[in-house]
């Protein structure tokens, strides 16, 4: 529990300033809601004359600004980005730290198996995102009372909040399990981005070419489209499945390689 407390203590800062920064992203996009709302016409025939692959780099393809949620629905483009960005560099430094900071033989020395270790980083990654996620909610709540002056489905949005948290947790891990099997930082820092910047432009390509089903189940980016989760009243349970088999895979291997490698003192 000790350990809890302390990668939780070491990790603060940078929950703070991802945390406020996406915040503010949010709360201040809606704020120029109204004021796009009333151009209504002339950005929509705007919108309409701008070439397709710029509508799907902004995150706008298929959305317009004539309601809340859709307008909303072009942020939520930029918030899942720096989400996952967030949770895949929480992942590299939780299960990296200790060989980053050369205080590897004084945690090792300490009555803790390494799985015991891993664990409780693993533990203070979740939480860290969960309330993430939480305060981003409550963010975008707030925003939407202030500034959307209309009828808005709640569902909507707790919907594109619990699949950011199912993306964030499926990317820590995907850091996590690099940092944890790897000996050199960068080289994990570098693989994990890595994967996640060509998952995002394959998303990119999903959008651009029409949606072809062979790509989404290679970008977890469009596992949960904007456009469904306005449209649909339930996820799609493959895509769920699916993700969690590779969360779980993830885990179980950063644990498992973990255990057998040499740690650099």
């Amino acid at each position: 529990m000790n350990l809890l407390k302390k990668e939780l203590k070491f990790e603060r800062l940078s929950f703070f300033y991802w945390t406020a920064g996406l915040a503010l992203t949010v709360f201040l996009s809606m704020m120029a809601y109204p004021i796009m709302k009333d151009t209504g016409q002339d950005f929509t025939v705007f919108l309409e004359a701008m070439p397709k692959i710029l509508l799907v780099l902004f995150g706008m393809n298929g959305l317009s600004i004539s309601n809340a949620l859709e307008f909303h629905g072009i942020i939520y483009f930029y918030v899942v980005l720096g989400g996952i960005l967030y949770a895949v560099t929480l992942g590299n430094r939780l299960a990296s730290k200790e060989e980053l900071l050369k205080t590897g033989e004084f945690l090792l020395v300490k009555p803790l198996k390494r799985s015991s270790i891993l664990l409780y980083k693993a533990l203070a990654g979740i939480f860290l995102l969960s309330l993430f996620v939480l305060l981003l909610h409550g963010t975008t709540l707030l925003s939407f009372t202030i500034y959307a002056n209309e009828e808005i489905s709640h569902l909507v949005l707790l919907k594109e909040s619990f699949t950011l948290w199912l993306l964030m947790l499926l990317y820590f891990a995907l850091g996590f399990f690099f940092a944890a099997s790897l000996k050199e930082e960068k080289k994990s820092t570098g693989l994990s981005m890595g994967i996640t910047l060509s998952t995002f432009t394959l998303g990119l390509f999903y959008d651009l070419w029409d949606s072809p089903a062979f790509l989404r189940p290679w970008t977890p980016f469009r596992y949960f489209p904007v456009k469904e989760l306005l449209e649909e009243t339930s996820l799609p349970l493959l895509y769920i499945l699916l993700l969690f088999l590779l969360l779980g895979a993830l885990l179980f291997a950063a644990f498992h390689f973990f255990q057998k490698r040499d740690l650099r003192m």
